[in-house]
């Protein structure tokens, strides 16, 4: 298919009062040249603007989402002010959606928009190759950024239920537990390089298909066709396999931060853009010389693909930058039951009644005191911190409430030293929470992890200079009816997943560490004080408001 030379720069036609068309190209009728023109100038002017639009909005998305982390791991949490306690509850679910895969999604949605725009602005021989290869590669972006946003949801929400049941000793065998922690470190980095290969052989194939073929003896051999046939194919594919995948995926992934209503939105937009992007295809005729502003030369059937991928660029940049739009902390907290009640009608996790606290809370550091102390309220708060990516928090306080009630105190709790029997359980909680790379990691400063290294490091070399090829578990006794303790301690190391003692053996180990920690340094709560606070400052500032705003 010809078409001829047409640009937004050219001067419009004055089809009624000229005489004679001598600006007007052979074959084209005045009126039509006269609207294409227009359509020509309007889509350079979308081109502008949605650059951007998506390069400014993503730009400051990256901004926002690396000062919400400043804000939480560089200021002393200890003295943390009112202005700074708004502003990391306004980002906190910002951090939570990552930034490889909005990136990758603005980034092909860019790159196709803009292809399919430009296709429509300049009619040159290399429009078609625009048209040919440049939806193609943006169009694959965004749908490979759309599956990594799917796959990384339900491996969030996987993993911290997987964390809730490890604390709950129901998993210590658990292969499918044991070969995430193993694998968990090595997913981003696998995933990028899948993605970085693919794009390199798509790359090659394009260099190769161009070089080779299309214009192998010199005039361009493609066909506008070809690339409606190419965009078409992808677009069928993602409807066809990666829609259904998405719903079926995410069926039981409600989280607390609305990614999975995002993706559902995006799909549920996409399927009447997806139908009429068909109807345009069949219906409408491609343009011609003769006729170059038809319905297809004005709005071509792939402008209803950028449609689906601009709400789906506003649901995954646009509205979660809006909610973090900065207010005065006291309106915040005077509109924070209307703002919230609205958003838990919108949002189908608030609709599950199991998880709504049974007493009314209120967004003071006191409430959020009394819920961790609270049984029932701490299971609610384990039930949401699921869903919010955050549970390691919760069962943090959880054990070290736990370690607090085990204390005789003398005159101040946290100068009061550990007993002998306690060691082993201040080992284990090192383990699970505080050492590099243990699976229930919190996120605190480097000082306050440091402060903790320094005071445990004697004990944790000497447990593991000792015990290092073994596995055992330390059966602490226990009251029936204390709260905070439901289940046996273990104390992890490193070992092979074969390795088992006997009870007898374990018994014996348990009986020779208690003797040789007779001589072991005094240890008090108050090297894990620092931790605490920062770790309780990250529930009020992040999963509590959404808790309380469920409970009004």
């Amino acid at each position: 298919m010809t078409t001829a030379p047409l640009n937004p720069f050219m001067p419009l036609p004055d089809c009624e009062n000229s005489v004679d068309s001598s600006d007007v190209p052979e074959g084209i009728p005045c009126n039509d040249l006269h609207s294409k023109i227009i359509a020509l100038r309007v889509y350079l002017a979308l081109i502008i603007f949605n650059s951007i639009f998506v390069i400014t909005s993503t730009g400051y998305y990256i901004y926002r989402n690396v000062s919400a982390k400043w804000a939480q791991t560089s200021e002393p949490t200890i003295h943390l002010t009112d202005h700074i306690i708004s502003k990391q509850w306004q980002t906190y679910s910002l951090k939570k959606r990552g930034l490889f895969g909005t990136i990758l999604g603005a980034f092909g949605h860019l790159l196709f928009s803009t292809s399919v725009l430009l296709y429509q602005v300049i009619v040159t021989s290399f429009t078609c190759e625009i048209y040919l290869w440049g939806p193609l590669i943006g169009f694959y972006i965004w749908t490979y950024a759309i599956i990594w946003r799917t796959l990384r949801l339900h491996l969030l929400f996987r993993l911290n239920q997987l964390q809730q049941r490890f604390v709950d000793h129901t998993i210590s065998e658990d292969k499918e537990y044991q070969w995430f922690m193993q694998h968990r470190q090595r997913a981003t980095k696998y995933h990028l390089c899948m993605f970085l290969l693919s794009v390199t052989i798509l790359a090659i194939i394009i260099v190769i298909s161009e070089v080779s073929s299309i214009r192998a003896h010199g005039p361009s051999q493609c066909q506008f066709f070809w690339g409606n046939f190419v965009v078409m194919g992808m677009v069928i594919f993602f409807f066809v396999i990666v829609v259904p995948f998405i719903i079926w995926y995410l069926r039981n992934d409600a989280d607390a931060h609305g990614i999975r209503r995002e993706l559902w939105v995006t799909v549920g937009i996409g399927v009447p853009c997806f139908i009429m992007c068909i109807v345009w295809q069949v219906l409408f005729k491609y343009p011609t010389n003769s006729k170059p502003a038809g319905v297809r030369g004005v709005f071509g059937p792939s402008n209803w693909i950028i449609i689906l991928m601009t709400t789906s660029h506003i649901m995954s940049v646009i509205l979660p930058l809006f909610k973090t739009l900065s207010i005065d902390s006291q309106a915040r907290r005077t509109s924070n039951s209307k703002t919230c009640r609205h958003s838990a009608v919108a949002d189908d996790l608030y609709s599950s009644t199991p998880t709504l606290p049974s007493q009314k809370l209120e967004l003071t550091t006191e409430s959020l005191h009394n819920a961790l102390a609270d049984p029932h309220m701490l299971r609610v708060l384990q039930i949401w911190a699921v869903k919010d990516f955050s549970v390691e928090n919760i069962l943090f306080y959880d054990r070290y409430l736990h370690l607090l009630q085990g204390i005789e105190p003398n005159n101040n709790t946290l100068d009061t030293p550990l007993g002998v029997d306690q060691i082993p359980e201040v080992v284990d909680f090192y383990n699970t929470f505080i050492a590099e790379n243990s699976p229930l990691q919190v996120n605190i400063s480097h000082r306050a992890r440091s402060t903790i290294d320094a005071v445990m490091e004697p004990l944790v070399h000497q447990d593991h200079r000792k015990h290092a090829l073994v596995e055992y578990d330390l059966s602490l006794s226990t009251s029936s009816d204390d709260p905070y303790m439901h289940f046996p301690l273990e104390l992890i190391s490193r070992t092979l997943p074969d390795s088992k003692p006997s009870g007898s053996y374990a018994t014996s180990l348990l009986s020779l560490t208690s003797t040789q920690l007779v001589d072991a340094p005094k240890i008090t709560l108050e090297a894990f004080e620092q931790a605490r606070t920062e770790v309780f400052w990250n529930i009020f500032s992040g999963l509590f408001p959404k808790v309380v705003a469920a409970s009004e």
